[in-house]
């Protein structure tokens, strides 16, 4: 007996490799991520060939995904470092969307030097003085830094000579090597327009994210025993318990935002000074939790008295990035009275 097995293989010149997290070879997946918050990856566009290539990524017009370098060179048989950034302003859910990059086939006309748009070219120049830098850049392609002293490393400010100006740092784009785009098809007769159009390629990178705000709410049971959404309680109040006894208390916390969760639960003084005495009266478990979109977590906050005392705590749940603000506490008083 045998099974017979089929294959296909195949190559490409520009491949995506490396991966984040284990990905498919054109998969690039950001997973969840609350709404305003930016994410970056980064993974690697490699050249299989013995040709130079041009690479330039399709722009987002949207802005949710940015890509460095957005445009390079690629050399024969090496790879570029790709960083991609996300950022959602609004609620957003994408499953393998396409995001071309384009490759064109290229020579160089001069010496061939690498090249991406991430490089920086610095200079020092006087506030009375042009730079020397001759190519054109737009205004986001510069930075410029006054300073009083110091010098940069491998740069050196020009020397004050009488009255000039404070010199200042100014770093720009490096300039793209000159180069040839390789056309389509033979070149035509003497004499004759060359009609051909450059030799032109996609490869097609696809992105899933989903970005929402963070959404908490505490889940109760209405009288037919359905979950439903209520108030956080103002008070629990344990009855009076003996010494090293143990009384719970129970309640279920749901994530209702579209996004991942990470929460941190603590037992704090009423002054919100976390209560961390080994003697500790009040305990709350799970301590740290993570819950996926609409999933909901059982929280158990125990009393375990020690001393014969009245007790007042509060337990506080720190969600990151709650609603896209600093990290805003969920509140929760508890007291509970031991027995003597």
């Amino acid at each position: 007996n045998y099974i017979q097995l089929e294959g296909i293989a195949f190559t490409q010149d520009v491949s995506f490799d490396d991966m984040p997290g284990g990905g498919q070879g054109d998969t690039l997946s950001f997973g969840d991520l609350p709404i305003g918050v930016s994410k970056t990856l980064t993974f690697t566009v490699s050249n299989n060939s013995d040709k130079i290539y041009r690479f330039q990524w399709e722009k987002d017009e949207a802005g949710l995904i940015t890509f460095s370098p957005h445009c390079g060179h690629l050399q024969p048989h090496d790879s570029k470092t790709i960083t991609a950034t996300v950022f959602a302003a609004t609620a957003t859910s994408l499953d393998d969307k396409e995001v071309p990059l384009t490759i064109n086939q290229i020579v160089y006309t001069e010496e061939q030097v690498d090249w991406d748009d991430s490089m920086k070219d610095v200079e020092w120049v006087n506030d009375d003085e042009p730079s020397a830098i001759a190519a054109p850049v737009s205004p986001e392609d510069t930075l410029d830094v006054s300073i009083g002293s110091g010098t940069a490393q491998g740069q050196s400010p020009p020397m004050r000579r009488g009255r000039r100006g404070k010199p200042r740092k100014v770093v720009r784009v490096r300039p793209e090597p000159s180069f040839e785009m390789v056309m389509e098809g033979e070149p035509p007769e003497e004499g004759l327009e060359d009609e051909r159009k450059p030799k032109e390629d996609s490869v097609v990178l696809k992105v899933g994210v989903n970005a929402d705000y963070l959404k908490y709410a505490f889940i109760g049971k209405d009288e037919d025993g359905e979950e439903v959404e209520e108030a956080a309680p103002e008070l629990l109040t344990f009855a009076e318990t003996m010494m090293y006894r143990t009384r719970e208390h129970s309640f279920r916390f749901k994530n209702t935002s579209g996004a991942k969760m990470d929460v941190a639960w603590r037992v704090c003084h009423e002054n919100g000074e976390e209560d961390l005495s080994p003697d500790a009266p009040f305990q709350v478990q799970p301590e740290t939790d993570s819950l996926q979109p609409n999933e909901s977590r059982e929280v158990t906050i125990r009393f375990a008295p020690s001393e014969v005392d009245t007790y007042r705590r509060l337990v506080v749940a720190t969600i990151q990035d709650l609603d896209t603000r600093p990290p805003k506490p969920v509140k929760e008083p508890v007291e509970g009275e031991e027995e003597e």
